[in-house]
């Protein structure tokens, strides 16, 4: 023996020995038979010695061969026998298994089933929860809507009489200027100095301004000299104002030339208005649009019939002078006089409605404006 394994003892043995190598082509369960047989026959034959070479050893061996070859054949069958009980067995505990898997599926199955149906159930309770809360979102958003429209409403009503309010204060206002300028045609001995006549309408329109236009500045500037009667600051314009309070006849060109004058001399001016109160301008028509050293000024006669006229003409100069157009082409005046004189002539129209429909006239015009100033920005290019 040379060495051990876990498992295996290794042992040599000659070559060239045919006994040996008969034994070492055996399996290892025949050559464990032989080695036990052996050793039996060894330990009962210790007394008496026998040669390998006799007669009666071979005839042993030989019984002995046959012997053990019935055992073997025994020990195959018996084996043979035992791998069949084996697979039938095995194909039992085969089919056992298969059946408990089935059961235990069809458990597993009916379990989940089970599961899933409470499931869908909750998901359907669920469901008419969402449903239910959906409806009374709804409802409540209705119910809101409602409440709002009620109170938009009612917003819009006092808003409408507000507007009424503001509109008949307006009209009264209105009113009571234009009686104090008609009644300066019939109270001679108030009016018989030109100066006090002229400082009375300057007043009246110096108060219409005064109210049209909160967020301008309205200067007085009559006893400056040189600079028009009244001024309208806006940011950093400044516009010059005119106003000229004849009664018997047309104003002479002599005014409208100092007027001019005015403006060549005060270059902070963006433009200017000449106003008329009661008459016409010699030589010159109701909105006539003209340029003084390239600034725009608008002439308006009979104002005291309409003193919005004064308020359309300041919007006007405020939008060209923003634009700076240049007005050396004469085509763009000739358009630009065709266009005023329509725009005017459309917005006094829509005017003579606004005691019927006055917000919504007032948004045309709103309306017609912008067009004019977005065609005042085509002009420019």
């Amino acid at each position: 023996m040379d060495y051990e394994s876990n498992d295996f003892i290794t042992m040599r043995f000659p070559r060239g020995n045919k006994i040996f190598e008969r034994f070492n082509n055996k399996s290892i369960e025949e050559q464990e038979s032989i080695i036990k047989l052996g050793m039996a026959m060894m330990e009962t034959g210790k007394e008496r010695k026998i040669t390998l070479n006799s007669e009666e050893w071979s005839s042993k061996l030989d019984k002995i061969k046959k012997k053990t070859d019935k055992e073997r054949q025994e020990l195959k069958s018996d084996l043979h026998e035992l791998k069949e009980k084996f697979e039938e067995y095995k194909e039992k505990r085969r089919e056992e298994i298969t059946l408990a898997l089935k059961e235990e599926r069809i458990k597993v199955e009916t379990r989940y089933n089970s599961s899933i149906s409470d499931s869908n159930s909750k998901c359907k309770m669920l469901s008419l929860e969402i449903d239910n809360l959906k409806k009374e979102k709804w409802d409540m958003a209705e119910k809101l809507r409602i409440q709002y429209d009620e109170k938009i409403e009612k917003i819009r009503e006092n808003t409408f009489h507000y507007q009424e309010k503001r509109e008949e204060e307006y009209k009264t206002t209105m009113n009571n200027l234009a009686d104090k300028l008609q009644n300066a045609t019939k109270d001679d001995e108030k009016y018989k100095v030109a100066s006090n006549k002229g400082k009375e309408g300057e007043n009246n329109v110096q108060q219409y301004l005064v109210m049209s236009l909160p967020k301008c500045n309205v200067v007085d500037v009559s006893q400056d000299g040189g600079c028009g009667d009244i001024i309208l600051q806006d940011i950093s314009q400044n516009v010059m104002v005119e106003v000229k309070n004849y009664n018997c006849a047309n104003v002479k060109t002599s005014e409208v030339n100092k007027f001019k004058k005015d403006i060549l001399n005060n270059k902070n001016m963006a433009g200017g208005i000449f106003i008329s109160l009661f008459r016409g301008i010699c030589n010159i028509e109701d909105w006539t649009f003209d340029t003084i050293d390239g600034r725009p000024v608008v002439y308006l006669c009979n104002v005291a019939n309409d003193m919005n006229k004064i308020i359309t003409a300041h919007n006007i100069i405020k939008k060209i002078s923003q634009l700076n157009i240049d007005w050396s082409v004469e085509e763009k005046m000739t358009i630009m006089k065709a266009y005023t004189k329509k725009f005017v002539s459309a917005k006094k129209k829509k005017l003579k409605l606004i005691d019927k429909h006055a917000q919504d006239m007032i948004k045309i015009i709103q309306q017609d404006e912008a067009e004019f100033y977005k065609f005042l920005e085509i002009l420019k290019s």
